[in-house]
């Protein structure tokens, strides 16, 4: 290996055979490199998800504005609501009518 003062006095065409070195070595060590990625990730994702999971870390304060958010978000309309059945049954019942009164073709 050359010192770090060496590599201060490289030539262009020398660079060539430093990228060809780094090149093989990474092509040699691909998988190694590629597994400790994949249990780096992983070690990650376990973290956070028990992070989220067993330490929560919203406030009173963010929980209440949470919770009065939801209540104000839905708001059931009865009236629209059974008119909606009533239009859906409706339709059944047409759909069932149109079927009955068809008549069978291969008699």
């Amino acid at each position: 290996m050359t010192p770090i003062k060496d590599l201060k006095n490289i030539k262009i065409n020398e660079l060539g055979k430093y990228f060809k070195k780094s090149g093989n070595f990474l092509a040699k060590k691909i998988r190694w490199i590629m597994v400790l990625l994949v249990l780096i990730e992983a070690g990650y994702g376990i973290y956070l998800w028990y992070s989220y999971v067993y330490n929560p870390t919203w406030s009173e304060a963010r929980k209440q504005a949470y919770i009065n958010s939801q209540e104000n978000a839905t708001v059931f309309n009865k009236n629209e609501f059974d008119t909606v059945i009533t239009r859906t049954q409706e339709r059944d019942n047409a759909y069932r009518s149109n079927v009955a009164t068809v008549t069978d073709v291969f008699k």
